[in-house]
């Protein structure tokens, strides 16, 4: 652990996104080891934490994220609400389940955010879901 320096830290992000690793994975392994240093630091093993001297926008080290891609397909969305039972003759995803799965394909939002949401969130007319600041997981509205 003694041996890892900037330098080396530096080459490491490069390294991994060149073996097709995503930028929030190679974040997530420099935080992991970051935190490692910090347990070494508390315990006078090393002196100093690099991951610290390499991090941020003031030093260039970006974890940019690609843009999400979502699970499922517009076609296999489409073939989840209208598939088709033979034997009984009926549709298998029920009715009032088809506005729930086209608002969690549009917004990308949890089965438990949609559940969770109020007539007052939703406006049909504008076609929008206003979110207050306290509603999703980041913390914004």
């Amino acid at each position: 652990m003694q041996s890892i320096w900037t330098t080396q830290l530096r080459e490491y992000y490069p390294t991994r996104i060149s073996e097709k690793a995503a930028p929030n994975r190679v974040g997530w392994e420099i935080s992991t080891l970051s935190a490692i240093f910090e347990v070494l630091r508390d315990n006078k093993l090393v002196t100093e934490n690099p991951c610290k001297l390499v991090r941020g926008k003031a030093r260039r080290l970006k974890f940019a994220s690609y843009p999400r891609q979502p699970y499922l397909s517009w076609d296999t969305v489409n073939l989840i609400i209208d598939a088709y039972n033979k034997r009984t003759k009926r549709t298998v995803c029920p009715r009032w389940l088809r506005p729930i799965i086209l608002s969690s394909y549009y917004s990308g939002m949890k089965l438990g955010a949609i559940l969770e949401l109020k007539r007052s969130m939703v406006f049909l007319s504008k076609r929008m879901i206003f979110l207050a600041a306290t509603d999703p997981k980041e913390k914004r509205p």
